[in-house]
């Protein structure tokens, strides 16, 4: 391996001494639930003196207990060699995989699930935890993995690779200031996503507020606006559902027409408004699906499946077309589009969804719902306009967000590779 781009001096200006080279197994140990050891569904316990901690409890480089089960005394002193403490390194190796946490702040004894490594330095290795977990918070273990998986695929990270991980091991001071620089970094990170959620928490809090009319806002004269009115949604737009999307006609990206997939609201610039799409078609492809595409400003969700649980509302703007797995609601021009859409933000539909395998939204159930609305359009305007003003807030500080995660993913790249 090549010496890293970027690299500390000693206090004294001098250069620190060559890294050595090793593999994982060298310098740490490495232990994950074996497969007789595994846990019944009924033996995760909701309340407990011992956490059990599973890959989906990792939460930006660290666990969070909140959502951990427990289990009873027995399955904790099970296998001492999974028992984790403060400065354990953890690696998922199911799942999403390599996903990299490292124990902080543990409130009770704990355990793994199945799926997890715990990763701890050897006696006399000279190698930080703290170090650690950024080694393997690096690209370099998942590139690794999967070279060395035929085919270059990767379904388990299995131990066998990771025993020959090359770690490379500086000086015991150079890889404290190594780890500093990088947590310092983690810190601000964490500042900032607190920071958006506290403007989502806030916006949530503001929202509600206006819907429940706990808050009116006044006219520009100072006078108050009309009551609110009872609608159904079928009174303020109308519903187009999608249209079966045979795979003969995907696989386009050049179209004019978008087509629109629950896995396209998932997309990082789709966060509010549809501003991409994996698949687009043209006016021939429309009339051979005999699909009519929509150009009015539209609201789109899901309608079929566990989707529909996430409440996503997006805004469509550009010509386009849904599968057959969401809806669409044209809000009428004689209301205030971005209002619609705060509306529709604020009724949720899964309750409303007909129970089966999978759960579904119908035109008529959604027609059918109720809401208050303001009768001035102007109100409406002053809503949106609030709502609209909190998503400027949270995006410029998403962006920030983002400005310091790619800053460390460059230092990680400098530092290591």
């Amino acid at each position: 391996m090549t010496m890293p781009r970027l690299r500390f001096k000693a206090e004294d200006g001098s250069t620190f001494t060559v890294w050595d080279n090793k593999v994982l197994s060298e310098v740490a140990s490495m232990h994950a639930r074996i497969g007789w050891q595994n846990l019944r569904t009924d033996e995760f316990l909701d309340s407990g003196d011992y956490l059990l901690i599973t890959g989906t409890d990792f939460q930006n480089g660290i666990v969070n207990y909140t959502p951990c089960h427990y289990v009873d005394q027995w399955r904790y002193d099970q296998d001492l060699k999974i028992q984790v403490r403060n400065g354990t390194v953890l690696v998922t190796k199911d799942g999403t995989l390599g996903k990299v946490a490292i124990v902080k702040d543990l409130p009770k004894p704990a355990t793994l699930n199945a799926g997890v490594f715990a990763i701890n330095p050897l006696q006399g290795s000279k190698l930080l935890q703290e170090y650690l977990y950024y080694w393997l918070s690096a690209p370099m273990l998942m590139h690794y993995a999967r070279a060395m998986s035929s085919g270059g695929t990767i379904k388990h990270l299995n131990q066998s690779i990771l025993v020959n991980f090359p770690i490379k091991v500086p000086c015991i001071e150079e890889q404290r200031k190594i780890a500093d620089l990088l947590l310092a970094v983690d810190e601000v990170i964490a500042k900032q996503q607190a920071e958006v959620t506290a403007w989502k928490l806030r916006k949530k809090g503001v929202a509600q507020r206006l819907f429940s009319q706990e808050v009116r806002f006044k006219a520009d004269d100072g006078s108050d606006f009309p009551e609110w009115s009872l609608i159904h949604l079928a009174e303020i737009g109308r519903l187009q559902s999608g249209y079966t999307f045979s795979p003969k006609y995907q696989g386009h990206h050049d179209k004019p027409i978008d087509v629109y997939k629950v896995a396209d609201m998932n997309l990082a610039k789709n966060s509010k408004e549809m501003m991409l799409a994996n698949n687009t078609i043209d006016t021939a492809i429309a009339s051979l699906m005999s699909a009519r595409p929509i150009t009015e400003p539209s609201i789109i969700f899901a309608k079929v499946g566990e989707a529909i649980r996430s409440e996503r509302r997006r805004i469509a703007r550009k010509p386009f077309i849904t599968d057959n797995n969401m809806m669409a609601f044209i809000p009428s021009p004689n209301y205030h589009f971005g209002f619609c859409y705060w509306l529709l933000q604020s009724i949720p539909f899964a309750p409303h969804a007909q129970s089966g395998s999978p759960p579904s939204l119908t035109a008529t159930i959604i027609n059918d719902l109720t809401a208050e609305i303001p009768s001035s359009i102007e109100e409406q305007r002053k809503i949106a306009d609030c709502l609209d003003a909190f998503d400027d807030v949270i995006a410029k500080a998403k962006t920030e967000l983002e400005l310091w995660r790619e800053l460390k993913r460059g230092l990680l790249q400098q530092l290591f590779v």
